[in-house]
């Protein structure tokens, strides 16, 4: 039904049509081709704005890995891998052994999340330089230049073409998530996310807690803190001390490690590498390599899980080439993900910190670990410039949802496993939390005992009874 408009104006009278607004998203389904990488592929459409039926659209580009044993189908298995800002186009091809199980009886359905990818991409006015200046500025002049670098891109994207920047965050990612179950033809959803892709999936049981299947959270990151925390920052900090202590742990007893040469704790011998650097950068190929970018570079390489290309960066380095540690440190500070991965994260975490404050926990981070204190906790700083939004909540009282398995990982570098248990204790209603020994960020796939049990719960509906931890034999150390 058409609305009309009569408008008068000095006794004349004026007949309009406006349209209707445009809800056909509502009732699409997808349509699967064969593409690229042995997949099926295909696009939907989502309102850029929930609130706004009828208005703006985006289009949200989707991959699929179809069942191996139809007679066993449940139904589709949606992934999302995380970030904020993977694709899920990129990711899936890689993943088709670890999914085999879940294959038997799922459609698996990765996409790539709005802003990224082959999806509607956010657009920028202006490129972000994190790389260029000092990550961990020590003097005001350098302080200012991180600030106004900072600032620079962050209005670039609110200026950007597209008007996307305000609508990127877990509430927008949620209600795509509900597009693409209905345009899939599932009453429920089903769904395995990853670290962020967790932090979603708890967002999704707020919003629609009737289209909950079976769902599992893994790290799943806890996002919307009210107010900047050290606490906070210093799990991400022993995190990743933890991380890099676990490398060279395991380095040290090889004979082609850089380290443990010369009767060194290897955080002080990385540190004499890296620390030089501040003062007199090394030269590279289209920019240069400062104390700051080298350590972002072994935080992207300690994150990826890549030690072998960790040990020849160390290594490069050693001998004066900075190159492996300048790309592993630009892919840290602005990879080509960064713009959404940004406008995500300073969506949902409300918090803007200032460099006084940064400046007084100094030495706080220093005490958890001299390597990585400064970085990590500079990071706090990353959403300076970027507009503040109330947050998401989780319901009060939280709506009741199908069970949930929450998946937590001891001794995670990037999301602790007390963020597991804020999600699945504080944001969810119906959730069952499995501890897992170990070091890895996320479980499935990397985790033996973890794999297991999700498959188990995803495929039988069945919730895991004991944690994924060892137990020393008695007499043994």
């Amino acid at each position: 039904m058409r609305v009309i408009l009569l408008l008068c104006l000095a006794g004349l009278c004026l007949v309009g049509v406006r349209p209707e607004p445009d809800l056909s998203w509502q009732g699409q389904r997808v349509r699967w081709q064969d593409c690229e990488a042995g997949l099926q592929c295909a696009t939907i459409r989502a309102p850029l704005d929930p609130a706004a039926l009828g208005g703006q659209m985006v289009e949200l580009a989707l991959a699929r890995l179809p069942v191996t044993e139809p007679a066993r189908r449940i139904g589709s298995l949606v992934l999302n891998f995380g970030g904020p800002g993977f694709s899920g186009l990129e990711q899936l091809p890689h993943m088709r052994e670890s999914l085999a199980v879940l294959r038997k009886s799922y459609d698996i359905v990765a996409y790539d999340p709005r802003g990224v990818g082959r999806s509607t991409g956010l657009r920028c006015a202006n490129p972000m330089r994190l790389h260029t200046v000092d990550q961990t500025p020590e003097t005001p002049q350098e302080r200012q230049r991180l600030s106004a670098t900072l600032a620079d891109f962050a209005a670039g994207c609110a200026e950007g073409p597209g008007g996307m920047a305000p609508y990127l965050g877990g509430v927008e990612h949620a209600h795509d998530l509900d597009v693409i179950r209905a345009a899939l033809g599932e009453p429920r959803l089903s769904y395995l996310g990853w670290s962020y892709g967790g932090h979603l999936g708890a967002v999704y049981s707020s919003l629609f807690p009737g289209q909950v299947g079976r769902m599992v959270l893994d790290s799943p990151a806890a996002m919307g803190a009210e107010t900047y925390g050290f606490d906070g920052v210093r799990f991400s900090i022993g995190g990743m001390h933890q991380s890099f202590t676990a490398f060279a742990d395991a380095c040290v007893k090889e004979r082609s490690c850089p380290l443990g040469k010369v009767h060194l704790d290897p955080d002080t011998e990385l540190d004499n590498l890296v620390a030089p650097l501040d003062t007199v950068p090394l030269k590279v190929p289209g920019g240069r390599l400062d104390d700051s970018l080298a350590l972002a570079g072994v935080a992207q390489l300690l994150e990826t899980g890549d030690w072998a290309e960790l040990r020849t960066a160390i290594r490069a380095l050693m001998k004066g080439d900075g190159r492996p540690l300048h790309a592993a440190g630009v892919a840290w500070t602005g990879s080509k993900e960064y713009a959404p991965a940004a406008a995500t994260f300073c969506t949902d975490n409300p918090a803007r910190v200032s460099t006084a404050q940064i400046v007084n926990d100094l030495a706080a981070a220093g005490e958890h670990s001299f390597l990585f204190g400064d970085l990590v906790l500079w990071t706090a700083r990353r959403c300076h410039g970027w507009p503040e939004r109330e947050s998401w909540k989780p319901s009060e009282p939280l709506a009741p949802t199908a069970p949930v398995l929450v998946v937590g990982t001891t001794d995670d570098p990037v999301t602790s496993y007390e963020e597991a248990e804020h999600v699945a204790y504080r944001a969810m209603a119906d959730a069952i939390l499995l501890k897992v020994q170990g070091d890895d960020h996320t479980a499935y796939g990397t985790n033996e005992c973890a794999t297991k049990a999700i498959d188990t719960y995803l495929i039988r509906a069945l919730m895991p009874v004991d944690p994924c931890v060892w137990e020393p034999e008695p007499g043994s150390e």
